[in-house]
């Protein structure tokens, strides 16, 4: 069983059926015995790309998230001791808080994003 966080992106590109979402990492989110995990700063940072006219139509997401078989993370006081840790914290409070939540749960994070895995978090690519 893996224990797996979906950033942004990835999220996006599994609710629309994009076709940039690879076929490993669909199968890898479809496998019923991995945890897929959703952040409340994922869910944040889609919302205000909603308001920001860059999305349109997203569902209630908390609704969406159960529907999928998809699990919240909560973001508790030790997530964000250890994100106030990173360097860059107050410049990209998401990607830090994602950083601190796949790294103190033990697991992967899946995204498109290179930066996390330059930084040591253990990542998966979200086009394979």
């Amino acid at each position: 069983m893996k224990r797996l966080i979906l950033d942004t992106q990835a999220l996006l590109w599994w609710l629309t059926d994009n076709e940039k979402l690879g076929p490993n990492t669909r199968a890898l989110i479809s496998n019923g015995n991995n945890r897929v995990f959703i952040s409340p700063v994922t869910v944040w940072e889609l919302l205000l790309k909603k308001q920001q006219g860059h999305i349109k139509g997203l569902p209630e997401m908390h609704q969406l998230i159960e529907e999928e078989g998809f699990e919240e993370l909560a973001i508790d006081a030790y997530h964000i001791q250890f994100a106030a840790g990173y360097k860059f914290s107050r410049n990209a409070p998401f990607r830090s808080v994602l950083m601190a939540q796949t790294q103190t749960e033990g697991a992967t994070l899946i995204t498109t994003d290179h930066k996390f895995a330059q930084l040591g978090i253990r990542t998966w690519d979200a086009r394979r």
